[in-house]
């Protein structure tokens, strides 16, 4: 709402105030008035409020879908799925089991290991990755702030407002890990969440997870991806 609406509001409840001490046919004429205007105004601004949504379509999609969202009078739930045992889940515990189970299921391994020989390792040279401070940097300026934070409860607007001071923490972090070889812990878990598609909502193959990742881990990927893509082109 504008400030100017919001004045009408203020308007409107001294009015009503007004009506309650003394009902007078005047006093609830003057606050039917401003009570229409209010009905008006809000109107109006609801509708300019849309219009810029649509027409920031492109560059902030989240936040018109959000909106949408949020004027659903229907809110979906996973629950009461169908169990492999027989019968339904009955707790918010037993449907995530199930999920997870579903998930795991139909989750593809790849495993090529079978054709490499170990001429093949040795003469692999490693690929070399320099995580400077200027790159890593750079990715966080392009961090997006209306995205959400994985299990580290790292959000990236928190990382993007504080690009210059965390950009060469990270980098070395990135470097000691991408050396030794080793993720922390919180790097390797994800918020999963199930989407459902179509059909039954009581079939868990009904439901495809998406996840949500560190986001520092997701900058360090974006690295090494961009370099791995430069030495494949070369």
């Amino acid at each position: 709402m504008t400030k100017a609406t919001k004045k009408l509001l203020q308007k409107r409840e001294a009015a009503w105030r007004r009506y309650k001490t003394v009902c007078s046919t005047s006093n609830y004429e003057e606050y039917k008035a401003i009570r229409n205007k209010v009905c008006s105004a809000i109107q109006r601004d609801k509708a300019n409020f849309q219009l810029q949504l649509v027409k920031s379509f492109k560059g902030n999609p989240k936040r018109f879908y959000g909106y949408v969202r949020s004027m659903q009078s229907v809110r979906t739930k996973v629950d009461a799925l169908q169990k492999t045992e027989g019968g339904k889940t009955v707790t918010d515990k037993e449907t995530a089991e199930v999920l997870s189970a579903h998930f795991q299921d139909v989750f593809v391994t790849e495993n090529d290991t079978d054709d490499v020989t170990y001429d093949d390792i040795v003469t692999t040279a490693p690929l070399e990755v320099q995580f400077d401070e200027d790159v890593v940097l750079k990715k966080l300026h392009r961090l997006r702030p209306d995205k959400s934070q994985g299990p580290d409860d790292v959000h990236p607007m928190v990382l993007l407002r504080t690009a210059e001071e965390v950009a060469k923490p990270l980098s070395i972090i990135f470097e000691a890990s991408y050396r030794q070889g080793i993720l922390p812990a919180d790097w390797k878990c994800a918020n999963i969440s199930p989407i459902f598609k179509k059909d039954s909502r009581s079939d868990a193959s009904n439901y495809r997870p998406v996840s949500l990742t560190s986001v520092p881990c997701k900058i360090m990927e974006s690295i090494i991806r961009h370099i791995g893509d430069s030495h494949g082109e070369q």
